[in-house]
């Protein structure tokens, strides 16, 4: 780039000449944000269909890195998890939809609880994984719908869940 140029500058330096820097006064903490293992998303199949738009970057999980039913995918990115409850039995559809080509793989996992993960951060309860789309038929009862960034590779998402 003309008239531009780039150099080095250590942290020291920049002490020396008197910078000092400077923290953004109002931040606030959020003690147990939505979107983790302890505080999901609630989904209710009385209120689909349901659509979220997320950022996985966005989010502080990172409590699953393998799922039990592709144990040999790592998924060390940051998750977002949701709490499907489904009032009654019924073939539901999760579609997920990511930039690939800006380096993003958000996929699907489909959980029936939270409670197993092993000491290899492995969610063993899971029923179901794919890419952008899930069609499972499910009983009534609570499932765990988690986005999670495939090889590290997080970012936008649109979620859809729909029953029929």
């Amino acid at each position: 780039i003309e008239g531009v140029r780039f150099r080095q500058i250590s942290w020291e330096y920049l002490s020396d000449s008197g910078y000092k820097a400077v923290r953004y006064a109002n931040i606030e903490e959020v003690a147990d944000p939505a979107g983790t293992a302890t505080n999901p998303i609630p989904i209710s199949s009385n209120d689909l269909p349901f659509v979220h738009k997320g950022n996985t970057r966005d989010v502080v999980s990172m409590a699953i890195d393998r799922y039990s039913a592709d144990p040999g995918a790592i998924q060390v990115g940051p998750e977002v998890i949701f709490e499907l409850r489904m009032e009654d039995p019924g073939i539901v559809t999760i579609m997920v939809s990511d930039i690939k080509h800006e380096g993003i793989n958000n996929d699907i996992h489909l959980l029936g609880s939270l409670d197993v993960l092993d000491e290899v951060m492995l969610a063993t309860p899971c029923i179901d994984v794919a890419d952008d789309r899930l069609t499972r038929e499910l009983a009534a009862g609570d499932y765990y719908i988690v986005i999670d960034s495939s090889n590290d590779m997080p970012g936008e998402f649109t979620l859809f869940v729909d029953f029929e």
